[in-house]
């Protein structure tokens, strides 16, 4: 928040060095959505990951075998060999998939659309896609 407001600050004319209040509420706001939003989705994410690759042994052992060829050995050859070549994450394609699947199963949001066509026109259409994403047959 301090950052927001310190570049805020440097646009404004050095006379005016008082914090418009119709900015500071805008502010406020959207830092707190980009924060508490993009924290939850991303957590929310990652748990039903481990999730599904706990219910699956096999798939765990597949997404492990890759990140060794990839990355090496150790806990900590990940983060060095991405530092030094992050494409290198592109040679994940199991990985990838893994993730896809996971939110495709999980996804992290909900969406709404307008109904344009009869008998829904008019209507706030609200889109279920933990639902759609599934077959029961």
């Amino acid at each position: 928040m301090d950052i927001v407001i310190a570049e805020y600050m440097k646009t404004r004319p050095q006379r005016d060095l008082h914090l418009d209040s119709g900015f500071r509420a805008w502010a406020v706001i959207h830092v707190r959505l980009f924060l508490f939003v993009g924290h939850d989705s991303e957590a929310t994410a990652i748990l039903n990951c481990f999730y599904l690759l706990s219910k699956s042994p096999e798939m765990l052992a597949r997404v492990r075998q890759e990140h060794s060829s990839v990355f090496g050995t150790g806990a900590s050859s990940a983060q060095e060999v991405l530092k030094g070549r992050p494409e290198i994450i592109n040679q994940l394609p199991y990985t990838s998939a893994v993730i896809k699947e996971t939110l495709r199963m999980f996804p992290p949001a909900n969406g709404m659309r307008d109904g344009t066509f009869f008998p829904t026109e008019g209507l706030g259409i609200w889109i279920v896609q933990a639902a759609v994403h599934r077959n029961v047959k």
